[in-house]
């Protein structure tokens, strides 16, 4: 199948978090169409799992307007290694730091609309618990949810949060969650 072929490109908005473009775009039948696509530098989350227990963070997410409970997360700072990313978003949402963490792979998030990829990991040894250290704008409350419990929510729709979805369940396919 051959791929659109970008006629042009134009930049409606750079902003902190995410730009957005539109390409006009070539179609196979020789058509042409817009595409508005989100630039993003791409994220981490990390699935964090203690005597099976679920490590997780409950924030207020403006986007959906609710509280969201997520595996710990946040956004790569530019070139950033995304093992480092995660390991600093680990210490800053909940103070954890652990022995070393398992690469899962990466998701992309929503492929209609933007560019972003969510790097997961995986981490079941804890080094040390310190104090959060939270941006100024962040309000993160860590919760530790039993594993039973945590699948139960999954089958009840309570968990809508794709990362941490994707996280829990290739970590399980992989051996790494009992």
């Amino acid at each position: 199948m051959k791929q659109e072929v970008t006629i042009s490109s134009k930049k409606i908005y750079d902003g902190k978090i995410i730009k957005l473009r539109v390409d006009t775009v070539e179609l196979t039948d020789q058509k042409y169409s817009k595409r508005e696509i989100i630039e993003h530098p791409g994220g981490v989350g990390v699935l964090v799992v203690d005597q099976e227990k679920i490590l997780l963070v409950q924030q207020y997410r403006k986007a959906m307007d609710e509280m969201i409970l997520e595996i710990p997360a946040g956004k790569l700072d530019f070139q950033e290694e995304t093992s480092v990313c995660a390991a600093r978003e680990l210490r800053e949402e909940t103070g954890i730091i652990v022995e070393s963490m398992t690469d899962l792979g990466e998701i992309y998030p929503s492929v209609g609309y933007t560019d972003e990829k969510i790097h997961l990991y995986f981490a079941d040894q804890i080094q040390s618990q310190g104090a959060q250290e939270l941006d100024e704008d962040e309000s993160v409350e860590i919760t530790w949810m039993d594993r039973g419990e945590f699948e139960s929510r999954i089958l009840r729709g309570e968990f809508r949060d794709a990362k941490t979805l994707c996280a829990y369940f290739i970590a399980k396919q992989k051996g790494l969650i009992g």
